[in-house]
């Protein structure tokens, strides 16, 4: 994450939309402060708790897409 940091220094996360259904939860969240031209990166993430932890997190986001980064084959 440091070089995420580094490299964009005014970003901010914001929580757009939030659900919460028992111990599951599902959010999206968009990234702002990264200029570039066309598409606003964001990011989708399920998470299952269990006794009030954290047990799964699947997550999905364009983010390398949006800045430019290769995707490894």
């Amino acid at each position: 994450m440091y070089w995420f940091i580094k490299m964009f220094p005014a970003t901010a996360v914001v929580v757009e939309d939030l659900f919460v259904d028992g111990d599951e939860a599902a959010s999206r969240t968009s990234i702002r402060g990264i200029t570039t031209v066309g598409r606003q990166p964001m990011i989708l993430e399920l998470i299952r708790m269990d006794d009030k932890r954290i047990a799964e997190v699947w997550g999905l986001t364009n983010l390398g897409e949006v800045v430019g980064l290769d995707r490894p084959d």
